[in-house]
């Protein structure tokens, strides 16, 4: 048994080229993968509605100093809580 685990690799050529197409194929699924969810967040941080504006104001007008307020990120409940909440 002192064949290593890359001897298949070595000594079949149709083996290595399938190997070698997988591997391509895999890398490729995980760039687009990374790609889509990428452009997905980039999408969501721009898109702002008039509820979201008035939430940013209002926060950006609480605390008082100096320096003005950069609130970064938008903390959200699901849609069900907060008709729950309402009611």
């Amino acid at each position: 048994m002192s064949d290593s685990l890359w001897t298949p690799l070595r000594r079949h050529a149709v083996f290595r080229r399938l190997w070698l197409a997988g591997v391509v194929s895999n890398v490729g699924t995980w760039m687009q993968n990374v790609g889509a969810v990428w452009v997905d967040h980039l999408r969501q941080h721009e898109r702002v509605t008039v509820e979201d504006r008035a939430v940013l104001d209002a926060a950006r007008a609480f605390p008082v100093g100096d320096e003005p307020v950069r609130v970064s990120h938008l903390v959200a409940v699901p849609m069900a809580t907060a008709r729950a909440r309402r009611t």
